[in-house]
Parts: structure tokens; C-alpha cells; sequence
């Protein structure tokens, strides 16, 4: 797979090779960039169709990942422009594009030849913001400020009227609301068109009109999820006969108070150990958890716990955005300027210098001493040891560890009985006096046991024997 998973520790430290979890929050989390073929590092959209396949939008071309590489599309295969907005499955299995230079269609019989992509949607190569298709197969797409449904044959596509009721406004999202309405989040706030009716404003707060909805979702309870840039809004069932202009606390004592009776709101306004950020878009997961991605990390709502993760967890530095959750479990994540991340229900967990290694090339991981891990780097240059949830790490001086750049891996490391450190070298091992785990044990003076000592060659594994 090009995609392949990257891990800075080599003692990849899988759940039954170790008699204990370790202590850590790092996330399985496996990047796709550029680099495993990705068509760009920005990522705008994302879509899993019905054949299996996700496709990712970016700034420049459209990405389609088999689950081993990704093939990418670009103006050549169709597409009126580079810049993808949005992406859509239709009922007939179509994948329709959002670029900046209008719609494409890829038909689920369409032959894969080039050009693959036929222009769809508005003549003129305007801007198209969004495309959706509902859940009774009907495609909607948002442009020029207004909302379409998308035509069938001779029929043009009708307008929504969202142009009458926010002028200029830009769209980001079109949902699915309770009895045939429609939902649009936009720039300049959010909308409900009912059935056959026109688009109607949900207040938020006194400041709606300035209110750039970003997230937008109907969770299994019935309740409505709004992100905007600096709040997070929701609505229990019923929330469309009220505003939440008088919006309670989402949080209550550092635990999430989520709104039960009809038509209560409650609102959340910083994100809980984000520092300054923005919300983005929200996901319900399969298993009825609420995912949101933030310009500083990722929030779970689990249970009444807001759980957040970021660049400490492996999310990386990138802005997250667009959200996905795929059949077997993965999540999904694009990133403003990282590329994709593929966050695994279960997996490896990696460790690397955020976490207190020195050198994330790992030759030997071991237990010690009262079951403590222990890390030793290529070469025998760096030795960390586990201390809560990350690693405490000395250098041993390159005297002492004559090894730098050389390939000595295996049991190159071990502690005796008396707690000196036995170190594998290229011209023998060096013996560390016992000493306390920090810079007093690198400064310790060693004792090299070379050919003249009867030790001949390279070392590149060590024991030791019963007798000590």
C-alpha cells in the first residue's frame, strides 16, 4: 500500500507483545499526502460511493483511493476547474464535483477514458459552492448565492429562494430536516425552507446575520448541531419553533448538558483545552458519538465529556476540516495543508520527539527493572524509558557509543542484575556503572570490553546468563 503507515517507534507495540497497555494518547493515526499520491494537501471534500471507492477534493484535483493508491483527476479528465468544493453521490450512482468553474458528473457506467468527468449543472462556468444529494436521490446544489434543486431532463433546475432571503450569501452545507425541509448552512447564517415554501432564518443569537454556519447536523436524538466559527449551537426536537437567541450553557462543571426539553437550546462557546480555535464540521459516528474537527484538533462528545485531541495526540499542525466515517470504522480527516488522515478504530499507537524521544529511529524496546519499557535507538546513541504517558531519554556521550550511524539492531541493550547498562558497539560493549535514570548515568565513566578483552568484532546482541 502507498499509504503505508509511519511509525517513529519501532517497537510498534502491538496490544499481546507487551504484558501491559502503555500509557499513552497518542492516536492510530496513518497521514496520506502528496507523497503516497494525494493530488494535493488541502483537503475540501470528501466521499465514500457506493462502490467502495473515497474520493477527496482539494485545491488542486480531485483524488479517488482504491484502499491502495490514489489516482487523481484533474481539468484533462474534465473537471471545468482544479478547485474542488463538494462532492455527491446521486441515486443512480453518479459522482458529481463542485469546482470553481461549475458542475461535473462521473456516470456509474461511464467508461474511465479521458475526458472521464461531463460538464453538469449551470452553463458558464460560474462558481458551484456546494452540491448534495437527498436522501430520496434528488441532487440540491448551491451557486451564485442561491440554491437548486437539480433539474431532471428538459426541467431546469428550481431555485430555493435563499438569493431573496440573504443576498450574497455563500453556501457551505444543505441538509436534510424533519418533514421534507431543507437546511442550508451559509455565510450568512442558517435557513429552513419547508416543503414547497421558502428559506426562512433560524436566529441564533442577536448577531445571525453574521453568524458563518461551518458545521451542520441532525443527530439520532432528533437534535440540531450548528458550528460556526466561534460557537457551537444545539437544539433539542422542536428547535425550529424557537430561536436560541436565549441559549443556556452546553457546559455545566466541566460536563456537557446536552438540551432535552422540546425546542430548548444551548450553546458552547470556547473549546475545551483548544486555546484559541474555530469549530469546523461535525459527524455523527455509527456507534451514536458526535465528532467535531476544530482549527486546533478533534472534539468526541463522549458521554457528557468533551474529549479533545490534537497535535500532542499525532493529529498533526494542520487546520482539520471535512469528516468521514467509512464502512469498517475509519475516520476520515481532511486538513488544511497535512493532507488526509486515516484515524483507525484500533491499531498501532506511535510515539516520536513530541513525546520525550530523541531519536525516533528505534533499534530494541525492552522491559526492565519493575516492568519498566525501555526504548534504545539505531546505533545506540539515545536510551529512553517510559514515564507516565511519554519517555524520558539521555544521550549516551558519542564516546561511549561509538556506534552513531551504524546499523546495530536486536538486543543491543541490557541492564544486569547490579543495574549497570551494557551497551553493543561495533569494536565490543561498554559497561555504564549503575546510576539513577537521567544525565548522571551518561556522564558515568564506562568501561569498553574490546578484542583485547576477548570480545572480537561488532556487538550486535546481549544477554545475560543466569549466573549474571
Amino acid at each position: 500500500m502507498r499509504g503505508t503507515m509511519r511509525f517513529p517507534v519501532a517497537a510498534l507495540l502491538l496490544s499481546g507483545t507487551l504484558a501491559t497497555p502503555l500509557l499513552a494518547e497518542r492516536l492510530p493515526v496513518q497521514r496520506h499526502g502528496v507523497a503516497e499520491g494525494l493530488a494535493e494537501e488541502t483537503v475540501t471534500a470528501l466521499l465514500k460511493d457506493s462502490r467502495g471507492y473515497l474520493w477527496v477534493g482539494s485545491l488542486n484535483g480531485l483524488s479517488r483511493f482504491d484502499g491502495e493508491r490514489f489516482r487523481v483527476y484533474g481539468v484533462g479528465d474534465g473537471l471545468p476547474k482544479a478547485r474542488i468544493f463538494a462532492l455527491a453521490e446521486a441515486a443512480d450512482g453518479a459522482v458529481w464535483v463542485a469546482t470553481s468553474g461549475g458542475l461535473a458528473r462521473l456516470g456509474a457506467s461511464d467508461p474511465s477514458t479521458r475526458p472521464a468527468f461531463k460538464p453538469a449543472g449551470p452553463a458558464g462556468g460560474k462558481p458551484v459552492e456546494h452540491v448534495w444529494a437527498d436522501p430520496k436521490g434528488r441532487l440540491w446544489f448551491g451557486t451564485g448565492g442561491e440554491i437548486f434543486e437539480g433539474g431532471r431532463g428538459d426541467t431546469p433546475p428550481r431555485a430555493l429562494g435563499l438569493a431573496a432571503a440573504a443576498p450574497g450569501a455563500v453556501v457551505r452545507l444543505i441538509r436534510a430536516g424533519a418533514e421534507g425541509a431543507i437546511l442550508a448552512g451559509t455565510s450568512k447564517g442558517l435557513f429552513r425552507a419547508t416543503p414547497g415554501g421558502k428559506p426562512e432564518r433560524v436566529p441564533l443569537s442577536k448577531e445571525s446575520r453574521q453568524e458563518d454556519v461551518r458545521g451542520l447536523l441532525i443527530d439520532h436524538a432528533g437534535r440540531l448541531w450548528v458550528a460556526t466559527p466561534g460557537r457551537l449551537f444545539v437544539g433539542a426536537r422542536g428547535w425550529e419553533r424557537s430561536g436560541a437567541e436565549r441559549a443556556g450553557p452546553l457546559l455545566s462543571n466541566g460536563r456537557l448538558d446536552l438540551p432535552e426539553a422540546p425546542g430548548e437550546w444551548r450553546v458552547l462557546d470556547a473549546i475545551p483545552g483548544a486555546g484559541s480555535s474555530a469549530w469546523q464540521r461535525i459527524l455523527e459516528l455509527k456507534d451514536g458519538r458526535v465528532v467535531l474537527t476544530t482549527t486546533a484538533g478533534l472534539v468526541l462528545v463522549n458521554g457528557d465529556r468533551l474529549e479533545f485531541s490534537g497535535r500532542r495526540n499525532g493529529l498533526g499542525d494542520g487546520i482539520l476540516g471535512e469528516l468521514l466515517e467509512d464502512g469498517t470504522g475509519n475516520l476520515w480527516i481532511g486538513t488544511q495543508s497535512t493532507g488526509l488522515l486515516r484515524l483507525r478504530p484500533a491499531g498501532f499507537t506511535s510515539f516520536g520527539e513530541d513525546d520525550g524521544l530523541l531519536d525516533v529511529q528505534v533499534a530494541d524496546v525492552f522491559r526492565g527493572d519493575g516492568g519498566a519499557l525501555y526504548v534504545a535507538s539505531r546505533g545506540n546513541t539515545t536510551l529512553a524509558r517510559q514515564e507516565g504517558k511519554g519517555f524520558r531519554s539521555i544521550r549516551w556521550p558519542r564516546a561511549a557509543a561509538p556506534v552513531l550511524g551504524r546499523l546495530i539492531w536486536g538486543r543491543s541493550v541490557v541492564r544486569d542484575r547490579s543495574g549497570a547498562w551494557w551497551v553493543a558497539g561495533p569494536g565490543g560493549v561498554a559497561r555504564h556503572p549503575a546510576a539513577a535514570f537521567d544525565e548522571s548515568l551518561a556522564r558515568g565513566k564506562a568501561r569498553t570490553f574490546g578484542a583485547a578483552e576477548g570480545v572480537p568484532g561488532e556487538v550486535s546482541a546481549l544477554f545475560e546468563a543466569s549466573a549474571g
